[in-house]
């Protein structure tokens, strides 16, 4: 199969999708009135999600959070001044100097 022909039939699916959940009618029923095959419908439907999620997390972009720097912290104690916990349980600390 084509890349063409693969995205044609991902678009009528992606839009016959959309018709079932409107029409309000069972996968059934509206393959029944449609004249598709249920298994297909199923089919392309868990495709069409797994695509969607593949191109959720490998599209995302890089998203920038703002970080307020303050003065020296009030104790003198070796806490960390910055801590970030990654996946896997991960933790970076970053140590304010003391002057």
């Amino acid at each position: 199969m084509t890349k063409q022909t693969s995205t044609t039939k991902e678009a009528f699916w992606r839009r016959t999708i959309a018709e079932q959940v409107a029409s309000g009618l069972s996968v059934q029923d509206f393959c029944r009135q449609h004249q598709l095959q249920p298994h297909s419908f199923y089919s392309w439907k868990r495709e069409i999600r797994l695509r969607d999620q593949a191109r959720d997390t490998s599209c995302s972009p890089t998203t920038f959070v703002p970080v307020k720097l303050v003065d020296k912290p009030q104790s003198h104690s070796r806490q960390a001044a910055v801590s970030i916990q990654l996946p896997g349980g991960i933790v970076v600390q970053i140590y304010a100097e003391h002057r």
